[in-house]
């Protein structure tokens, strides 16, 4: 499923893709990372909810679609 998708994004032009995997989540991560992503830092994602703003940091994974 992941290949397919970042052929399809490759498709549309993209250049590269990025991911966010849950900090902890180890098993996520070792398959992303056998999958040729790698992880280049964290990201602050602001999710609305009916009470206000949540905040939430992830890890985040990117790769390269160019071949």
């Amino acid at each position: 499923m992941i290949t397919d998708a970042e052929s399809k994004l490759a498709e549309k032009g993209f250049e590269t893709a990025w991911l966010a995997c849950a900090i902890g989540n180890e098993r996520a991560a070792r398959f992303y990372e056998k999958s040729g992503w790698r992880r280049t830092g964290t990201h602050l994602s602001e999710l609305p909810t009916e009470e206000g703003i949540f905040k939430l940091e992830v890890w985040r994974y990117e790769k390269s679609l160019i071949t």
